[in-house]
């Protein structure tokens, strides 16, 4: 699938936004996504709508997979550490918001 090739063209340092209305497959995509980039086929891909950023390993380096959804849209999202996140893996963001741009590469 999609997810799938886009796995294999990712390397450490990239970043993913999704955005698509509730049910629009933004999650189903990561997981697609995150079995193919580790690997694994059993690898339980859980939504990160409340505990906002889980971590896979990649083998060749981290998945980040976060989901802003509960955030407000002016909301300091300085908390999640997106400083160190985003070059030490690939990350999946569902729910990108305005304060997501200062931390984009």
């Amino acid at each position: 699938g999609v997810a799938e090739a886009i796995a294999e063209q990712c390397r450490e340092g990239d970043l993913i936004l999704l955005r698509g209305d509730v049910g629009a497959g933004k999650t189903t995509f990561a997981r697609g996504f995150i079995e193919s980039f580790t690997n694994d086929d059993d690898v339980v891909v859980a939504s990160p709508t409340f505990l906002l950023h889980l971590q896979y390993d990649g083998g060749i380096c981290t998945v980040h997979h976060l989901d802003l959804y509960r955030l407000r849209k002016d909301q300091d999202i300085s908390f999640l550490g997106l400083d160190k996140v985003f070059p030490s893996g690939v990350a999946l963001v569902e729910w990108p918001s305005e304060p997501l741009r200062q931390y984009l590469p």
